[in-house]
């Protein structure tokens, strides 16, 4: 059973620069050795492999996070025309969470980091592509975290329980709430306007419960 994500490998040209592009994403260097030898010939399936193995660790994350880098010295690393071009087969990108996705691409592109577009939203997220180290593709990713989307149904009362908040929305009334759990933890409803003849149901405290639809 998988418990979490480990790290990921990138080979490249040149390592210092490699280091210097993680770094401003969180990363320290945290161990340099040099691989060889039959034992890693053969778990690598790369004969006569000599190669700087430099071990990169997220700060303060945890669980541990690792990006390692790899600079062959023998024998001459094959290169990819096309590493950069998202619609090829194999590997496609890596991505890391961040807090302020804005305040990251503004200092990735004080120190000359491309972005490979603009920030987008998709999926909860704000997510955006910047080109990393030998053209490989990093996204970023900041979550939308206790906000319920904009929403316009009909014939139906769709109710939001988060803990002990509530958020009652009307048949075909857009709503935008950020729900955060009330201090202390009593029970507050959120109600968007509704017609007159909808009857209010009761609804109390439900400790545990996060989502729940009813339809009327």
């Amino acid at each position: 059973m998988i418990t979490h994500f480990d790290h990921v490998t990138v080979a490249v040209r040149d390592v210092d620069a490699a280091k210097s592009f993680f770094a401003l994403l969180g990363f320290k260097e945290d161990q340099s050795v040099v691989i060889s030898g039959p034992k890693f010939a053969a778990y690598m399936g790369v004969e006569g492999i000599e190669a700087e193995h430099v071990t990169l660790v997220l700060a303060n994350a945890s669980p541990r996070l690792e990006v390692q880098l790899l600079k062959y010295r023998r024998p001459d690393p094959l290169s990819d025309p096309h590493r950069d071009r998202l619609d090829r087969l194999g590997f496609n990108h890596i991505c890391f969470a961040v807090d302020d996705i804005e305040a990251m691409v503004a200092t990735l592109r004080a120190h000359g980091i491309r972005m490979r577009n603009e920030i987008m939203n998709f999926h909860q997220r704000k997510l955006v592509f910047i080109a990393g180290p030998e053209d490989i593709t990093v996204e970023l990713s900041e979550w939308h975290y206790g906000v319920i989307h904009p929403c316009s149904t009909k014939n139906f009362l769709s109710v939001l329980v988060i803990s002990s908040a509530v958020c009652l929305a009307s048949p075909s009334t857009p709503c935008e709430r950020s729900v955060a759990i009330p201090t202390p933890p009593l029970t507050i409803a959120l109600v968007a306007a509704r017609p007159a003849a909808a009857p209010t149901p009761a609804i109390g405290p439900m400790p545990g419960l996060i989502e729940l639809f009813t339809v009327v």
